[in-house]
């Protein structure tokens, strides 16, 4: 599997368009039923948040 990550700062707030249906902000702390992917529970958001 391989996985990219892109970063960015924002200027305002962010609002689904196109394919984005929605968004949802999360924290340090994530909400088992949020429903992410292993790969992104365990290898993305520890080097993001």
């Amino acid at each position: 599997m391989r996985l990219v990550v892109f970063r960015a700062d924002l200027a305002g707030r962010p609002a689904p368009a196109a394919e984005i249906a929605a968004l949802r902000w999360t924290g340090a702390t994530v909400d088992p039923g949020l429903g992410l992917a292993p790969a992104v529970r365990h290898h993305v958001l520890p080097l993001v948040v």
